[in-house]
């Protein structure tokens, strides 16, 4: 596959994301999620969680660092960089749901999730 298809479909997938993102905002009256690793009110084991999942993928990426530079074929940093963003995301929309399931804002996480996955299936397929 080419350049031009890959392009397209990451375009797609962004501006599904975006639409489907807006309606939550304005259909549904559902905000974005505003907390970030010590945002105040994170309860500490989602912190820890968090920290050790950046850990851990902060030492594949030390230690595969030499790989992913001399690999010829790009997709192992690409499956390695979006798996990353999939599990935070996927941590996130857990604690949204754990800690205010009344205030919807996991949707806004699954919604991301999926993206992320449909992003890493079209660059995988068209690479």
């Amino acid at each position: 596959m080419n350049f031009e298809m890959t392009l397209t479909g990451v375009i797609i997938i962004l501006v599904i994301y975006l639409c489907v993102t807006l309606f939550l905002i304005y259909g549904k009256n559902i905000k974005l999620p505003k907390a970030w690793l010590f945002s105040k009110g994170r309860k500490k084991a989602f912190i820890i969680i968090d920290i050790i999942v950046l850990f851990i993928f902060t030492l594949i990426l030390i230690f595969q660092f030499e790989y992913f530079i001399e690999s010829t074929d790009n997709r192992n940093f690409t499956f390695f960089l979006i798996s990353f963003l999939c599990l935070q995301t996927l941590l996130d929309g857990v604690e949204e749901y754990l800690t205010n399931k009344n205030r919807k804002r996991y949707y806004h996480n699954g919604v991301q999730l999926i993206s992320l996955l449909g992003l890493l299936g079209v660059i995988l397929w068209t690479m």
